[in-house]
């Protein structure tokens, strides 16, 4: 389990009715970031990223279902996650059962 710096609903920083940064578990942002972010976003990782938002309209096919699910897991894996499993839906909402280890 991480803990992190939060971002609320529309990816802005998450500021606490004290005006202090919300810090807490952020496994699933971590998550979503890497799901929606493209290769080439982030610096220090250029080829981290899945582009997760190219799917929404491509045509859903055994192939391309494959392609998503090992790429989330190889992307989520080399970010230091031990995936359990990751499904997808005929809509391509992505389910992911992983966590980060402890530190």
């Amino acid at each position: 389990m991480v803990n992190d710096i939060l971002l609320d609903a529309d990816g802005d920083l998450d500021v606490s009715e004290d005006g202090d940064l919300v810090v807490g578990f952020s496994d699933t942002q971590h998550f979503a970031d890497l799901l929606l972010g493209e290769k080439g976003n982030y610096k220090q990782n250029p080829l981290s990223g899945i582009g997760g938002k190219r799917y929404i309209n491509a045509p859903v096919t055994s192939a391309s279902v494959q392609a998503l699910k090992k790429e989330v897991k190889v992307q989520l894996e080399s970010d230091g996650a031990v995936v359990d499993e990751v499904a997808t839906d005929a809509n391509w909402n992505v389910r992911i059962k992983a966590e980060y280890p402890e530190q």
